[in-house]
């Protein structure tokens, strides 16, 4: 039950292709690009994260701790933003700001694996580019 506020903001419509998510002012077109936008975020989150685990694919303790923080680091997400979308349960934002909160944690998170995982001590270039936070 827990899961399913979240569920929408992870499924695209065919509506959001037609979207104009610039000028976009009801609430229903601010959730369907507010989800376009999680669904990039992921796709790239999930991009960084498997470029991490192919860096140390030689080390499997390593591999492993890198999944098990993966899936922890989801619950927690999940708690915080259902926290948010308690927050604002009262009104027809509270999809648009739990959207902002999974949005702005999937993209620290992003940031946090490139830091962790694909950038090196010295001056070699990182393995992929550093992803924006905004």
């Amino acid at each position: 039950m827990k899961n399913l506020f979240l569920l929408p903001l992870l499924l695209t419509s065919i509506y959001s292709n037609q979207l104009d998510c610039e000028n976009a002012n009801t609430t229903y077109d601010l959730m369907e690009c507010k989800k376009i936008k999680i669904t990039k975020a992921e796709a790239v989150l999930s991009k960084y994260f498997t470029e991490g685990k192919k860096r140390f694919s030689n080390d499997i303790k390593l591999i492993s701790l890198m999944k098990e923080s993966q899936k922890r680091w989801l619950s927690y997400r999940e708690s915080e933003c259902s926290a948010v979308n308690q927050i604002w349960i009262e009104g027809s934002i509270r999809g648009i700001m739990a959207g902002q909160c999974v949005l702005d944690m999937t993209k620290r998170r992003t940031h946090k694996i490139w830091e962790t995982y694909l950038t090196y001590e010295d001056s070699t270039p990182a393995i992929l580019k550093e992803p924006k936070l905004k």
